[in-house]
């Protein structure tokens, strides 16, 4: 399953030919540039974790806890068994906050395979989704959060890094 917003892009369907060669992972996860909305390359994701799968190993907990797993929707592929978790545990009314804090904690709870090649991007747009500021919308997505890493499943998978993932909420 592959969640797109409207300014997210791929450019290299190899990405999901690559993903059908891998082991089973809940997360697959490649790097992706951002543009501007005339197309020129603002900068390229270069996520400091090493390439091939994880599970729950050490390099992966470091990588989670530092807080540079911020990432976006282009550039993760999830299975359908994380996904149905990530929807029982109502992740979806984390809203913006699923980039910094619930594709994480689903790369605990399901594994990752990193890709360390860009398959993809997003365009930053300053009226987009990501660059909204209603206090009120944010309160309400801040809410969905608390309320996902206060599931007993959730807790339970993520042991402390919960509130490490949950900090990055505010």
């Amino acid at each position: 399953v592959h969640l797109l917003a409207a300014d997210d892009f791929i450019f290299r369907h190899d990405f999901y030919a690559a993903i059908s060669r891998m082991p089973r992972c809940g997360v697959y996860l490649a790097n992706v540039q951002c543009q501007r909305l005339d197309g020129s390359i603002i900068t390229r994701s270069r996520y400091d974790l090493l390439p091939g799968p994880h599970h729950q190993d050490g390099d992966l907990h470091r990588w989670l806890a530092t807080g540079n797993s911020n990432i976006g929707g282009t550039a993760c592929v999830l299975s359908r068994e994380a996904c149905a978790w990530l929807r029982e545990n109502g992740a979806a009314l984390a809203g913006p906050w699923f980039d910094s804090a619930i594709y994480p904690a689903c790369m605990w709870t399901h594994g990752v395979h990193y890709f360390p090649e860009v398959f993809g991007g997003f365009t930053e747009d300053p009226a987009g989704y990501g660059n909204q500021r209603d206090p009120i919308a944010r309160a309400r997505y801040r809410a969905g959060a608390e309320a996902f890493f206060a599931k007993p499943d959730v807790r339970e998978r993520l042991g402390g890094l919960a509130d490490t993932l949950l900090a990055r909420v505010k």
